[in-house]
């Protein structure tokens, strides 16, 4: 087929992404020393690069000259001090962070590589390359459990729309960890399973995971894909999507945090995933068997720093952890970057999962979303913010397995503080030093911990509160109200580090903050007859 003049490349010399033109063929010259059983990490990961420019290059109708002298060469793959002239086109690879484990294998350090842009350094530690190991562990589990499906139509359109925005994104300067979404993200869609086994098995060959997957040893080449429509959709209705961003205004529009009646601002939607606007839309697997220990719920929104510190201990404490665990990040149309973030998360940890959602769902809301797609045992409800220091997950279970009656629990109790026998406001509850249980008020909902087999009973969060000022005090008098307990568990405080500026603030300034939380506090005591 004819060469396209899609793929663009950020030249290493210049710092300019541009297109490689119609050259036919492309000369490449990589160094000698990046082969595949590089123990070098910096080599490694040039060979990594340059197998899978080469693969993009052939899809796209090119043909490849290996050259020896890189004064020949159109296009140089290596570092900045590559012996190149500077006149051929250089594509930067960094070198990665940290040493090179011995245990560490092919295929675990290709899919490392690919969750970060081949110009950034990659994290390689224990906890990194555990969680590549994971991902190729689910990458077989769907090729074993998509096997036996039915093939597909090859004239299927969603195979057409689906490879379209795979290599969309490898023709940008091969943003491995967006494609790597973006095979995920099919992994989940409502395609047909003969139709993912096809995609899975082409993209995997693409990315050189082939061996490692025992996947046949060749590039499937596509017919050239189809443009990917201007505008971003609904792939599962085919609507266009309209979404905004900012705090909720009086009238109920969408306003910029900190304007007062400016217009609505319109923001992206991250590629293949619609944004819900009511937590009913998600699927509901409370009467299914647990298949986790835990889940974790976090909620996304102008908050990157915060959503960084917890995801980050969560990242080191995961793969130290026996427990099994499941993470639900409920992302609120907020920062652009944070999509970004979640995508790159997303393709490193197991049995991670983001949902998108208008900003306007709310704290309730978006908690409860997470109840609804709760697989664990428990469900461990995190402020973002709060940073592991320990494993929390052997320390909670050791706890709630021992107890004979069920509760909600936390580590943070609270005392609500009373005038003529009314209650005005909460402080910080002063608990014993010992390790038991404590029957207490209410607790801090900075950390929180809900068993998943009483939500039925207890119900869901009420999604009036759209912030969480008085919302964990609010869904503790819901257990009290049912029959149940609301404990704290002071042991539990010894592996949490709370924030110092408290509960999330999303980018609210202090004036909204201040409003919100007598708003949620007067919303607490009508709920409960306390005026």
């Amino acid at each position: 087929m004819p060469p396209t003049d899609r793929l663009k490349l950020i030249n290493g010399w210049t710092g300019h992404k541009e297109s490689l033109g119609k050259r036919d063929p492309v000369r490449l010259f990589v160094p000698t020393e990046a082969r595949a059983s590089a123990t070098s990490l910096v080599d490694l990961r040039t060979f990594c690069v340059a197998e899978l420019l080469q693969r993009v290059l052939e899809r796209e109708g090119r043909t490849i000259q290996t050259v020896a002298n890189p004064a020949q060469a159109d296009l140089v793959v290596g570092r900045l001090d590559s012996k190149s002239t500077g006149r051929a086109w250089l594509v930067t690879v960094a070198e990665p962070e940290g040493e090179y484990l011995p245990d560490t294998s092919t295929g675990e350090a290709r899919y490392l590589m690919l969750t970060m842009p081949h110009a950034s350094p990659v994290q390689w530690s224990a906890p990194t390359v555990a969680g590549a190991k994971a991902a190729l562990g689910r990458l077989k589990d769907y090729l074993s459990r998509l096997g036996t499906a039915r093939p597909p139509n090859p004239q299927d359109e969603g195979l057409a729309s689906w490879r379209a925005r795979f290599y969309d994104q490898l023709c940008d300067d091969l943003n491995t960890p967006r494609a790597l979404t973006i095979l995920w993200t099919m992994l989940q869609s409502e395609l047909s399973a003969g139709a993912k086994y096809r995609l899975l098995g082409e993209f995997c060959t693409v990315f050189g995971l082939e061996e490692t997957l025992g996947l046949p040893k060749r590039v499937h080449r596509p017919n050239p894909a189809p443009a990917r429509p201007e505008t971003s959709r609904d792939w599962n209705t085919k609507k266009p999507l309209k979404t905004r961003t900012g705090v909720e205004g009086e009238s109920g529009k969408q306003l910029p945090a900190g304007a007062k009646g400016a217009k609505p601002v319109e923001t992206a939607v991250p590629e293949g995933r619609r944004r819900i606007i009511q937590s009913r839309e998600v699927r509901s697997h409370l009467n299914e068997p647990d298949r986790f220990d835990f889940t974790v719920s976090l909620i996304a929104f102008n908050n990157l720093p915060e959503l960084r510190t917890t995801l980050e201990s969560l990242l080191y404490y995961l793969p130290r952890s026996a427990r099994s665990v499941e993470v639900v990040v409920v992302e609120m149309n907020g920062q652009p970057e944070i999509g970004d973030y979640l995508e790159m998360r997303a393709a490193q940890i197991a049995n991670f999962r983001v949902v998108y959602a208008q900003q306007n769902l709310g704290e309730g809301a978006g908690r409860n979303v997470a109840f609804r797609q709760s697989r664990g045992r428990y469900l461990l409800l995190l402020d973002a913010g709060v940073k592991l220091t320990g494993d929390i997950f052997e320390k909670l279970w050791a706890n709630l397995e021992s107890q004979t009656t069920p509760a909600l629990y936390g580590p943070f109790g609270l005392k609500i503080i009373r005038e003529d026998n009314s209650p005005v406001s909460t402080e910080p509850l002063l608990l014993p030093a010992e390790k038991e249980p404590v029957e207490v008020e209410g607790l801090d909902g900075s950390v929180l911990v809900v068993p998943r087999r009483l939500i039925d009973e207890v119900g869901f969060m009420d999604e009036h509160f759209r912030f969480p000022y008085a919302l964990d005090l609010d869904y503790s008098f819901g257990f009290r109200d049912k029959g149940f307990l609301v404990k704290a568990l002071p042991d539990l405080a010894s592996v949490v580090e709370r924030p110092a500026t408290g509960r999330p603030t999303y980018g609210l300034t202090s004036e909204q903050q201040d409003r919100q939380r007598q708003k949620n506090w007067l919303l607490f005591l009508r709920s409960w007859q306390l005026e």
